[in-house]
């Protein structure tokens, strides 16, 4: 099996429905298992392919040491993830001491949304959170004060939209601190927008705040597909678009498409927001928004069909 066929297989895994058209394929060809075990892996997507196969009740295809390896990754990840609730209840808990209510960003923000169907779906290298910037000296004091120190040998720059990775000695969780979001390029949406229409949280430690959804789409959307240079190429990384496709298969009603399209229009990349709802459909079988312009979707799902197989022959 080649790797996209590899990879092929693993958004049939995935996608939602029934198990059967998986039976079908196991029993009429032989299944390059490991080849769609390193796609999961490459895809950040080892949980969902678990998740998707008990789902579909056909776990029992694999071979028992992948499906050995594919539980206890989904169950390591699942105390991870429950381990970086607990402690934004407690940094809750210390910022609210001092008067501040953190922001949590991307896929932090997706587990206190909780938009999706388990606490270990989502993989995770660190936390992002943003305070105001006139908070961001008293929210690096309290944090120091509690254990927290610098990542040694990371050096950003005094600018960048973050301060340096904060670690602890009891976890092993990387919290970044944004003094801004790393969209400032567009006055459309700046952080202080962000911020001021953020949502409150109630947690175990006190009060945090999540972006807006269609603020949460925007700025994942901006952030992978720009800032990560994922747009126009197939090997966008599955858990990133799995992020929109849980918000929408949650809270498609309470998403403004009309105000994310004209962000994405006025700031002009367009294509940051047609390609990746094109992917969901290819992906994850899910339409795009009906509130969507049809006529730009479809013109650039022709344009991305045309320069892939132009890439291919």
């Amino acid at each position: 099996m080649k790797k996209n066929d590899s990879f092929s297989l693993l958004c049939r895994c995935i996608q939602p429905g029934t198990g059967a058209e998986l039976e079908v394929i196991a029993g009429n060809s032989e299944i390059n298992w490991h080849g769609l075990m390193q796609a999961a892996d490459r895809h950040f997507a080892s949980t969902l392919l678990y998740y998707q196969l008990q789902k579909k009740r056909i776990l029992h295809l694999l071979p028992e040491e992948l499906k050995s390896l594919l539980e206890q990754i989904f169950s390591l990840n699942q105390q991870r993830n429950r381990l970086i609730l607990s402690e934004v209840n407690h940094i809750a808990s210390l910022l609210n001491s001092v008067g501040i209510e953190p922001l949590f960003l991307k896929g932090c923000a997706g587990l206190i949304m909780e938009i999706y169907d388990d606490v270990g779906l989502r993989i995770m290298n660190d936390v992002d959170f943003m305070v105001d910037e006139k908070e961001l000296s008293a929210c690096v004091q309290a944090m120091e004060a509690d254990g927290y120190y610098p990542m040694e040998e990371v050096n950003l720059a005094e600018d960048f939209y973050h301060l340096n990775p904060l670690i602890h000695d009891n976890h092993n969780i990387r919290f970044e601190i944004h003094k801004r979001l790393d969209l400032e390029y567009n006055p459309q949406l700046d952080s202080d927008t962000i911020l001021a229409q953020s949502i409150v949280k109630k947690v175990k430690g006190g009060v945090v705040r999540v972006p807006e959804k269609s603020h949460f789409i925007i700025h994942n959307l901006l952030h992978h597909q720009l800032f990560n240079r994922g747009l126009f190429e197939e090997n966008v990384p599955l858990y990133q678009l799995y992020d929109l496709y849980a918000l929408r298969e949650k809270d498609e009603q309470e998403l403004d498409w009309k105000l994310i399209e004209r962000f994405f229009k006025e700031a002009q990349f367009p294509d940051a927001l047609y390609y990746p709802l094109g992917l969901l459909d290819k992906y994850y079988r899910q339409p795009p928004p009906a509130a969507i312009h049809a006529m730009g979707l479809r013109t650039l799902l022709i344009q991305v069909k045309r320069a892939y197989t132009r890439l291919t022959s």
